[in-house]
């Protein structure tokens, strides 16, 4: 079973070569870590059986929310992960609001 949680430091480690796969100029570790320490920040990961298959990063602005990076290991694509985080869990740090636009940009990146 798939579980969404908040990232933490300790997740770096499955999570830094996700990020180093899919992106051509991926985010450093410290990058990572920057986010995760700040209060306007929340990151999440879908976990499955101990192993991380993805992660979602938002950024909180009062009570408004922006998804800063979306990213799913390749062998766990096309289940639909991505989508599970979106938006509901924003509300957790006091977001009310999220870009529409995101909302379907990402609600697309689904079946990659």
């Amino acid at each position: 079973m798939i579980t969404i949680r908040e990232m933490q430091i300790d997740d770096l480690e499955q999570v830094m070569p996700i990020e180093e796969a899919n992106f051509s100029i991926p985010w450093t570790e410290t990058g990572f870590f920057t986010f995760l320490i700040r209060d306007d920040a929340l990151f999440l990961v879908a976990e499955e059986d101990g192993e991380i298959l993805g992660y979602l990063g938002i950024l909180i602005s009062f009570d408004e929310s922006e998804i800063t990076n979306v990213c799913v290991a390749e062998k766990a694509r096309r289940r639909g992960i991505d989508g599970r985080a979106v938006p509901s869990d924003a509300g957790k740090k006091g977001a009310r609001h999220s870009s529409g636009c995101a909302h379907r940009q990402y609600a697309g990146a689904e079946s990659v």
